[in-house]
Parts: structure tokens; C-alpha cells; sequence
């Protein structure tokens, strides 16, 4: 998930390792200071990264 104008960047990552799950996530920003005209899009992206990391797995078996 990239944040707007190239300012940050957020990954997630699910990987299965000899029937262990484990998650990655890593945020980086390219910035020190975000401009306050960017502060409704840097909301929504903090929104949408809790989303994201509050998803629920589901295991099928098959």
C-alpha cells in the first residue's frame, strides 16, 4: 500500500514456514514532516494499515 505522492509505503506480508504462520508488516516514510494539506489522506492510510493488520486469517484445509 503506497502513500500518496510517494511519501511512505506500507508492506504486508503472510508467509507459511513448516506449519508455522507468521506475518511481516514494515512502514517506511520518505518524509520527517508531513504537510498538514496531507493530513485527511495520512488518516486514511493509517485507517486502512489497521484494516489491514486486523484481517483475519483463514486456514482451508484441502
Amino acid at each position: 500500500m503506497a502513500y500518496r505522492d510517494n511519501l511512505g509505503v506500507f508492506k504486508y506480508q503472510i508467509q507459511e514456514n513448516a506449519g508455522k504462520i507468521s506475518t511481516i508488516s514494515s512502514m517506511q516514510f520518505n518524509t520527517a514532516i508531513v504537510s498538514p494539506q496531507y493530513y485527511e489522506s495520512l488518516k486514511k492510510f493509517y485507517g486502512d494499515l489497521v484494516k489491514k493488520q486486523t484481517e483475519k486469517i483463514v486456514l482451508i484445509k484441502i
